[in-house]
């Protein structure tokens, strides 16, 4: 019996980065799950998601890559990552989710590794 699945390729979710985009997507991935929830995509829908801290302390370069993350993520209208400023409302941290709805965890994780 064959299986099927709605999940995209890890290749595919992130071909509108730029190669130090995705190298700090990664660096997320490894050190900053957070946990799971809901979360609303683009659709407007929400979706079971793993979220992510974006903020490393790495200083103004890693910051301004998250800011052209973050852009890239609203114009692009995904449902696959969506990103949240300020998400405690306190100033201490945004968040970037990944709809694992679309997104196997599995192939996620060993691609953050590369």
């Amino acid at each position: 019996m064959e299986t099927t699945t709605n999940k995209l390729k890890i290749a595919d979710v992130f071909t509108v980065f730029n190669d130090s985009q995705i190298e700090a997507i990664k660096l997320i991935i490894r050190k900053g799950f957070w946990g799971d929830c809901d979360q609303e995509f683009a659709d407007q829908k929400t979706y079971y998601a793993h979220g992510y801290f974006t903020n490393m302390n790495m200083g103004k370069k890693f910051s301004g890559l998250m800011s052209g993350i973050s852009k890239k993520i609203k114009s692009s209208n995904t449902n696959a990552i969506s990103m949240c400023s300020d998400w405690w409302q306190d100033s201490s941290g945004d968040v970037m989710f990944f709809n694992m709805e679309l997104i196997d965890e599995q192939e996620l994780k060993n691609w953050a590794k590369k």
